[in-house]
């Protein structure tokens, strides 16, 4: 059963986008079936507890890696058009 984070806590940002940058590193140099959690969490140096706090599985990582990206594309956008986002995007 994963913990209720807060989203908003610096602490959460920090771990969360480790472990995204951590996968994204591994995902440039090794097949699929090399990212795992256990190399995830040692590639970003915390340990599968710390993962699981944050998300379910490595699918779950990946998708929030996906929005991320979606998020930040559209930020850029707006902010090209001149125009800022109606709700905040993380």
């Amino acid at each position: 059963m994963r913990e209720i984070i807060n989203e908003q806590d610096l602490r959460v940002m920090k771990t969360r986008k480790g472990l995204r940058d951590a996968y994204i590193r591994l995902a440039g140099k090794h097949k699929r079936s090399y990212l795992t959690v256990t190399n995830v969490t040692r590639e970003a140096m915390v340990n599968r507890k710390t993962f699981y706090g944050h998300f379910s599985s490595i699918d779950d990582l990946l998708n929030d890696i996906e929005q991320v990206a979606v998020n930040d594309t559209i930020k850029n956008i707006l902010t090209k058009m001149g125009e800022r986002p109606i709700c905040p995007l993380h």
